[in-house]
Parts: C-alpha cells; sequence; structure tokens
C-alpha cells in the first residue's frame, strides 16, 4: 500500500511528507504501514485525498491502474466544462482505438489473394502508354 501511495503521491506532484502534513498525519507514520496497518480512518483520509476507493488504495492487484485512478481523480476535481472535454477527448479517444482494433483484425481476417497486375496499354502505333 505504501508503494501505491508514492505512485500516487509523485503523480500529483507531492511527496508522503507534504500528504501527512496536509492530511494531519504524524510525521513518517505512512511509511510505517508497511510493518504496522493503520485505522480505517488514516486510510480513508489518503483515499479521499486522491479521490479513490479505500479498495483501490489497499489493492495492489487493483482492477484500476495508477493512471486510471490519476485520470479520474483529475475528472473529479474538473469543473463542468472541464468534464465536458475530459467526457469529449475519451470519447473520441475510443473511437479511434476501436477503429483501428477492428481495422488490424480485418486485415488479419482477410485471405491472401494474389494481386492483380495491370500491364501498361499499347497504343495503336505499338507504342507503351504510361499508366493512368
Amino acid at each position: 500500500m505504501v508503494n501505491t501511495i508514492k505512485e500516487l503521491a509523485k503523480r500529483k506532484k507531492t511527496n508522503i511528507a507534504q500528504l501527512e502534513r496536509s492530511l494531519g498525519l504524524s510525521q513518517g507514520s505512512i511509511r510505517n504501514w508497511d510493518e504496522k496497518p493503520p485505522s480505517y480512518d488514516k486510510v480513508e483520509k489518503v483515499a479521499n485525498y486522491f479521490g479513490i476507493t479505500i479498495d483501490e488504495l489497499i489493492d495492489n492487484n487493483s482492477l484500476r491502474s495508477i493512471d486510471e485512478i490519476t485520470l479520474l481523480a483529475n475528472y473529479k476535481e474538473a469543473d463542468k466544462r472541464g468534464k465536458e472535454t475530459i467526457s469529449n477527448v475519451a470519447e473520441l479517444e475510443a473511437r479511434r482505438s476501436r477503429k483501428e482494433k477492428t481495422e488490424a483484425r480485418s486485415k488479419e481476417e482477410e485471405p491472401l489473394t494474389a494481386q492483380k497486375i495491370q500491364f501498361p496499354k499499347r497504343e495503336e502505333n505499338n507504342e507503351l502508354k504510361p499508366f493512368a
């Protein structure tokens, strides 16, 4: 859990010492959490600070990656316009990604066929005509 907190703090451009001060925790307490489990209320404070659930903070194999947690925290902090922008960008990127995946799959499924070779046409005077 301490490593998750370190990573979240780093992404929020802070550190554990600053986090402890802003949450009113004693200095060095978070670093000791791997050896001595903290109380529920302390874990809840840290989770709320980062905008995540306690389960996400505790579970190293959480369903959400650190990037997803950071994105969600940024979304929660944004105003209405910012949330609309984040949602629009996410939707556009999801569409692009789905399209690229579909195109890649269809290329993999295409049967190999011989390509028809087009030779230049000859004009009446038997000279070669350039490709069109």
